[in-house]
């Protein structure tokens, strides 16, 4: 029998899909028009910090008013060498844009057309328009709390590589030498070359805008990622499935078994396997192999930051922690606060940490 939770999942996704179909016959029009009036639509309102080499596009979409975490990102990007460009899909509340002008390049409203892709396209537009010859361009929207711990590295190692298309998260595996897959586009970063390659002018030229999610993922998250991963002359993500499983393989069988019971599992024959596991005889010099490969072959259909966050943020130091409202990520941070309260995980941003707290608490109830 089909769980309610993947039958709602299902339906949804179909309901998506199904209201996608008008759109993709009316949007090209609605796009023409506010192309057309492009400064009419959003409103641009100049920061403090000058324009430089080292740009970074933040994405938010906050309609009840900024939470204090998007400061804290914002000053995390200045720290981190990064002017931002904060683009709002949303009206922005009068004290909060007083306030990000003070810590930001430019800030832009705009309607919520197109999602993230949709933001991220008319940044380009607008660092055009004022020709700043960014040397690196970071993309970083709000669907993640960032950083959660006091002095991530992460943008330090993003800037710092040789590769010139540098994603935070890889969703696929290589295939020899090949990669089947893409970069997530919730944080990524390009560096000349690729920033002037005409691959990259003409994705953004020729994008289509859309407000169904499931279009803005295939046509811009995956195929923006898939175009850049051709044409770069070298690419980069930091975490990754087999960095994943790397790490297990570094762990002791007592860790490995903490992080079986962390897995966020509700399948009903994946959850037999766990518990058959966790109660097998670790001694087995078997077992050790077989929970290994099961919590990787897990994570392989589910994202391991989400079916295993504890392990995630204690052993990789992922610097991030998804809102997503979906099952996975929701159980994810009911996990997370519960390893805080005993203790398993410390050191994370107070603020986040009452901000995740809040969200896990609202859901609850």
């Amino acid at each position: 029998m089909i769980p309610i939770w993947k039958l709602k999942r299902e339906v949804q996704r179909l309901a998506d899909q199904v209201s996608a179909i008008p759109l993709l016959v009316f949007e090209p029009f609605i796009q023409f028009q506010y192309d057309r009036n492009f400064p009419k639509n959003i409103s641009v309102h100049h920061g403090v910090r000058p324009l430089e080499k080292k740009v970074a596009v933040f994405l938010i979409y906050q309609p009840k008013g900024l939470a204090q975490s998007i400061f804290l990102t914002v000053d995390h990007l200045i720290s981190s060498g990064f002017e931002a460009v904060v683009v709002s899909n949303c009206p922005l509340q009068i004290h909060d844009l007083e306030l990000l002008k003070l810590k930001s390049a430019l800030v832009v409203e705009r309607k919520n057309f197109g999602y993230d892709f949709g933001g991220y396209r008319d940044a380009i537009f607008l660092l055009r328009q004022h020709h700043v010859d960014c040397e690196q361009l970071l993309f970083l929207n709000d669907s993640v709390w960032f950083p959660v711990f006091d002095g991530s590295q992460l943008l330090k190692e993003m800037s710092e590589s040789q590769a010139d298309y540098v994603g935070t998260q890889a969703f696929g595996e290589w295939q020899g030498q090949s990669f089947d897959g893409f970069f997530g586009s919730y944080c990524f970063m390009l560096k000349k070359p690729l920033l002037n390659h005409e691959v990259f002018k003409e994705f953004w030229d020729k994008y289509k805008l859309s407000s169904s999610k499931e279009v803005v993922l295939r046509r811009g998250e995956r195929r923006f990622s898939r175009e850049m991963l051709k044409v770069s002359s070298k690419s980069l993500a930091l975490f990754s499935l087999e960095r994943f499983a790397q790490t297990l393989d570094q762990m002791s069988i007592k860790e490995i078994s903490q992080a079986l019971k962390d897995l966020i599992v509700w399948d009903r024959d994946a959850l037999s396997e766990k518990e058959s596991l966790i109660n097998a005889d670790m001694s087995h010099k078997k077992w050790l192999v077989e929970a290994k490969n099961f919590i990787v072959k897990f994570s392989r259909s589910k994202n391991f930051v989400g079916s295993s966050p504890v392990t995630s943020l204690t052993r990789l130091q992922f610097p991030m922690i998804k809102k997503n409202s979906d099952m996975l990520y929701t159980q994810a941070r009911e996990s997370i606060v519960n390893a805080i309260d005993t203790g398993r995980i410390t050191g994370l941003n107070p603020i986040i940490e009452r901000e995740l707290r809040q969200k896990v608490f609202q859901i609850k109830e």
